[in-house]
């Protein structure tokens, strides 16, 4: 049996209250704009679609290879970092060509 005495497990009258007022608040807003429930999950599908694709497309192609560990090492020791393209940068930047340090690029900053 399950301990009611937890404030997770009680049943607020305000809880109801304020969630049935969201709710009914949520529909107006949709009513008064003209826009179903359908249209409304669609355009959300869009968006997420363009967050995903955002996140994919942050950062321009790499034109030059991958360093090794070694050369990041190195490159932390000398205060910088090469760009993705070559230039080099600020471990933390990108260069004016658009490219941003492989630290970056890699996750690792």
């Amino acid at each position: 049996m399950a301990n009611l005495s937890n404030d997770n497990y009680i049943v607020r009258p305000e809880r109801i209250i304020m969630t049935v007022m969201v709710s009914i608040l949520f529909g107006i807003v949709i009513l008064a704009n003209g826009n179903s429930l359908c249209e409304l999950d669609n355009r959300i599908d869009i968006l997420e679609a363009g967050l995903e694709e955002q996140k994919m497309n942050d950062f321009l192609e790499p034109t030059v290879d991958q360093p090794s560990l070694a050369d990041l090492m190195e490159w932390d020791e000398r205060g910088g970092c090469e760009a993705t393209d070559g230039c080099w940068v600020e471990p933390d930047g990108g260069c004016e060509h658009g490219h941003v340090s492989w630290l970056v690029y890699l996750g690792l900053i």
